[in-house]
């Protein structure tokens, strides 16, 4: 495939919601606009604003931009609230109203039938009677059978005779009767007041609505009637398009551009469809293109085409694109992009294929083109497999990263290497962890820490998903050996200060787990009586508060607890009962559920659910006082709620398969 150099790109501030045209000379391009007053826009063969003043009309309002400063002028005079519409002009240094009121055009109380208005020209006619506001001027003209406008210019018909006025300011007087589309040495090219399309002295047809030339060449004219173009060619008519705008289109000899509702469509002179473009305003010359679209002029070379080159590295699995600078690439999700570099004028972009797709495509993108380009790929889809186990602490122990009680060792192996950044989610049941993936010859090696419940089988389900930005390539779900590890024989002694006791710890440890067994010591040689007040009082800073007295040669210590039990968290994930005994101090707790029980410090704790029981028992070790708070739970209607989720995906899963 190629595509036309784009010369540059630059971006310009024109105000949203007006209308715009090119407007070209022998030489150069101009932009115009509807607006009552507009800096002066040269587009090429550079783009060149002079001024920085913006007058138009906005509903029955006028806005006024300078620079950076906005201001609305309203109409809210008797007469604008009376007229039924409001048209502005400029006469002078001074606006000027006309009222669209009754059918009728009044402006300075004269009224007229018809008004024209066209890129900021604007003409008023009645009973042969036309005034025209043109460049701030004000022209009266009598003995009119109508006016028009065109590409040529302005218009004015009188018996025998129309007199045209073009956008640069000429004058020209032809012998015939009709609005001129068009003139040249050897034609003129018109539509006359019984809305005939004439050629010199010869009728070619007919138009009830707004025509115009809109490109000729050697024998053949692109003439629209509406939104309709059609090409007339040695005495006969082809239909083009329909739905086109032509203000925003244009031709030349060589090319033709044509706009309408979602494509700028370009065609050489004998009609070929050359290219495809996003909707814009253009103007033609006699090899390059000028764009206007979303506030960026862009110009193109039709004369100079540059290839967009694809190739394929499969033993690297790497797809490269080279395309002409200014224009960018957008993949597939299953082509994320690995690298990007400039190399003489182009960008060469390498892309990595991830997916299970043979065909696939990409959009080449510009300020102007969207284009997709299919391309075939016979790459193998990503497939993973697992070699390893999950080593699950027996006895409460905990892995040394205190962040779980179980680890996943082993390694990711993978069916060819994968160069983008991955990301390998570990799913457990309800349970989920992501971390950074980097193969190396095709395996990923690693050991991860999770929190799981305690597993009596010898094997656990595991899903593996490797995502790349965000996006799954690839799955495993795999049958994982479980290995249980005991508690070490040999034990070492810790001791731990926390101010009103003494932890004992007994910890046994491996090279991946830690066991703790605590004991809880006072601190005190004589006897200490302590005296517990639990209080629900959220206005106290200190979940704590301690008072002391001699007693019979006793410390007794008022411990004021503040809900040292707050409300714990107990919650419902997959098969298990999760509990969180959400504690304020580190002491030692128990937690009883059914057959199961745990001792240590205030965790998350993980139980198989069984429907059959409901209690729930808290124990809390302060000194020598226990706190103990039983929780009731409705554990058979959650049974009922479990089994109904799970027998739905059960039914999920075997209608998919077309199991009824």
């Amino acid at each position: 495939m190629k595509v036309p150099r784009l010369e540059y790109s630059s971006k310009i501030d024109i105000p949203d919601g007006l209308e715009a045209t090119f407007r070209k000379t022998t030489d150069h391009f101009e932009l115009l606009t509807s607006a009552l007053i507009q800096p002066k826009i040269r587009v090429y063969p550079k783009v060149d604003v002079i001024g920085d003043y913006w007058l138009f009309q906005i509903g029955s309002s006028l806005m006024e931009i300078e620079g950076d400063t906005h201001r609305v002028i309203k109409c809210d005079t008797n007469q604008c609230n009376k007229a039924w519409g409001v048209h502005y002009v400029k006469v002078g240094s001074e606006i000027e109203r006309i009222y669209f009121l009754n059918n009728k055009y009044v402006f300075k109380n004269d009224e007229y039938e018809t008004l024209i208005s066209y890129f900021g020209t604007t003409c008023l006619m009645n009973k042969g009677k036309g005034i025209i506001f043109k460049n701030g001027k004000i022209f009266d003209f009598e003995d009119l059978k109508l006016i028009g406008t065109s590409r040529a210019g302005l218009s004015l018909i009188r018996e025998g005779e129309t007199t045209l006025l073009g956008w640069d300011n000429s004058v020209q007087k032809f012998k015939i009767e009709g609005i001129i589309l068009y003139h040249n040495i050897n034609d003129i090219i018109f539509k006359d007041p019984e809305d005939k399309l004439v050629i010199n002295d010869r009728t070619i047809g007919t138009c009830k609505e707004n025509a115009d030339v809109i490109a000729g060449g050697h024998g053949w004219y692109l003439i629209s009637c509406g939104n309709l173009v059609r090409q007339y060619f040695w005495d006969g008519w082809r239909s083009v398009r329909t739905g086109i705008y032509p203000t925003k289109s244009d031709g030349s000899e060589n090319y033709v551009a044509l706009v309408s509702e979602g494509k700028t469509e370009i065609f050489d002179n004998n009609f070929k469809l050359l290219y495809e473009l996003k909707p814009a305003t253009v103007g033609v010359g006699r090899r390059k293109v000028v764009i206007y679209r979303k506030k960026t002029v862009s110009i193109i070379d039709l004369s100079d085409l540059l290839e967009v080159k694809i190739e394929e590295n499969r033993p690297e699995n790497i797809i490269s694109i080279r395309v002409p600078e200014g224009y960018v690439i957008e993949t597939d999700k299953f082509l994320p992009k690995v690298s990007s570099r400039k190399v003489n004028g182009y960008v060469v972009e390498q892309f990595e294929y991830l997916g299970n797709y043979p065909r696939m495509s990409f959009n080449l993108l510009s300020e102007f083109i969207s284009s997709e380009i299919p391309i075939s790929l016979n790459e193998e889809p990503i497939i993973l497999r697992f070699k390893g186990n999950l080593l699950v602490a027996d006895s409460f122990g905990r892995t040394k990263d205190n962040n779980g009680n179980a680890i996943l060792s082993g390694e990711l192996l993978i069916n060819r290497n994968i160069r983008s950044e991955a990301v390998l989610r570990i799913s457990l049941d309800s349970l989920h962890k992501e971390i950074k993936a980097k193969f190396s010859d095709k395996r990923f090696v690693f050991n991860e820490s999770l929190r799981v419940p305690a597993w009596e089988k010898s094997h656990k389900e595991i899903r593996f998903s490797l995502f790349v930005n965000d996006m799954e390539i690839s799955s495993l779900q795999a049958l994982v050996p479980v290995v249980k590890i005991e508690k070490p024989k040999e034990t070492k002694k810790l001791f731990i200060d926390k101010g009103h006791i003494f932890l004992e710890i007994l910890r046994s440890e491996d090279k991946n787990f830690i066991f703790d067994t605590v004991k809880v010591h006072p601190k005190y040689k004589q006897p200490v009586e302590i005296i517990v007040n639990s209080v629900l009082d959220n206005s106290k800073k200190s979940r704590v508060r301690f008072d002391y007295k001699y007693s019979n040669n006793t410390v007794v210590m008022r411990m004021f607890l503040y809900k040292l039990i707050r409300n714990p968290k107990i919650w419902i994930e997959g098969n298990y009962l999760n509990v969180d005994p959400n504690i304020s101090l580190s002491v030692p707790v128990q937690i009883f559920y059914g057959t199961s029980a745990y001792f240590g410090l205030p965790i998350r704790v993980l139980f198989p659910f069984d429907p059959i029981y409901d209690l729930i028992v808290i124990r809390v070790f302060v000194g020598n006082t226990e706190i103990e708070e039983r929780y009731r739970i409705d554990s058979l209607n959650l049974g009922f709620i479990i089994a109904n989720a799970s027998s739905m995906k059960i039914k999920e899963v075997t209608e998919s398969v077309g199991v009824l």
